[in-house]
């Protein structure tokens, strides 16, 4: 990811100062137009805004201990706790602190399809990265929420996803026609889930198409079918959890009490 990065801001004409810990691994960067730099402290001296991808916060605390004066911004991974708890350090060094998050994959930084999500101080044009750059609040954890919050969502897609071709392939049905059906399934899962949301905003206009009773016999359903394939039951206990903590008169939106 940050080559793309690197790649990205010198294609818009940027000046760009690299370091790298491996700094073979700049070669191509530096072909492309980047300036290698022999340490942090160089590559900071030379720059206005200092771009930040490594493997957590505790690396990246570690190069900007000494940083002064900056613009920062920070697009490791991690959580909204974490990025919080740069406040104290931006105050106390004169940052001008931007915690962010590329939603993309390497592949489209540098597109228009790119999409990166800033928190803090207001976000320049170019962290859009060929693509666009949304603030989505003062507070420093707010992007970091949202990633979590999103990927959370294409993680739960993907495991449920093979969870049921676990099922499928355990009573010979053909994924061909799994795969047919779950595309038919997506305009439905898309209506639900905005739905749902417009629930948990107060949004009750619409009644609620299923009863927990008939979402809890349902997962109940599911459970002794892979327990009788043998197939884990993690997922379908998962579910099955809030429904149980749930009141009388709850519906599904109100379930997110109880997670």
């Amino acid at each position: 990811m940050g080559t793309a990065i690197t790649r990205a801001l010198l294609a818009a004409g940027h000046d760009v100062h690299v370091w790298n810990r491996t700094p073979a691994k700049l070669a191509p960067l530096v072909a492309a137009g980047a300036r290698a730099c022999a340490t942090v402290a160089d590559a900071v001296a030379a720059s206005d805004a200092i771009v930040v991808m490594v493997r957590d916060y505790a690396a990246s605390d570690a190069l900007l201990r000494e940083v002064r004066g900056k613009v920062v911004v920070e697009l490791t991974s991690g959580t909204p706790a974490q990025a919080r708890g740069r406040q104290a350090w931006v105050a106390a060094n004169d940052i001008t602190y931007i915690d962010g998050v590329v939603l993309v994959t390497p592949n489209l930084v540098g597109t228009e399809r790119c999409v990166v999500l800033a928190a803090g101080a207001p976000a320049p044009a170019w962290l859009g990265l060929g693509g666009r750059v949304i603030h989505v609040g003062d507070s420093y954890g707010q992007a970091a929420a949202l990633d979590l919050a999103l990927i959370g969502t294409l993680w739960g897609a993907m495991f449920s996803t093979l969870w049921g071709a676990r099922i499928v392939e355990a009573e010979r049905v053909p994924l061909a026609l799994y795969t047919q059906l779950t595309g038919a399934l997506e305009p439905i899962i898309h209506q639900a889930t905005r739905g749902l949301l417009a629930r948990i905003a107060g949004d009750r206009s619409e009644p609620e198409r299923a009863s927990l009773e008939v979402h809890r016999v349902g997962i109940a359903h599911l459970r002794e079918a892979c327990d009788t394939l043998g197939i884990s039951t993690a997922l379908a206990d998962a579910f099955a959890a809030p429904i149980a903590r749930a009141a009388d008169g709850d519906d599904f939106a109100d379930l997110i009490r109880y997670l």
